[in-house]
């Protein structure tokens, strides 16, 4: 099971929420996506890494410190 489908499945089992919360985990869900982290098998990933990419992705442009904490959230 990777990082997405451990992610994928969290947000199932969470349906009643809030139209911007789902909205936020659908944004999160495609940072996942697009990184490699979202793809590594979930015995394999530390927390370390998940900071990491946390790191690496604040190099963005403005609107990401939110989507960050989302990220830091899940891991």
């Amino acid at each position: 099971m990777t990082v997405c489908e451990l992610y994928a499945k969290q947000n199932r089992h969470r349906g009643n929420v809030r139209h911007n919360t789902t909205k936020g985990r659908e944004r999160l869900m495609k940072l996942l996506e697009a990184d490699k982290l979202g793809f590594c098998p979930i015995d394999s990933v530390k927390l370390s890494d998940g900071r990491c990419a946390c790191k690496n992705n604040q190099k963005g442009g403005s609107g990401q410190s939110g989507k960050l904490r989302n990220l830091q959230e899940f891991i």
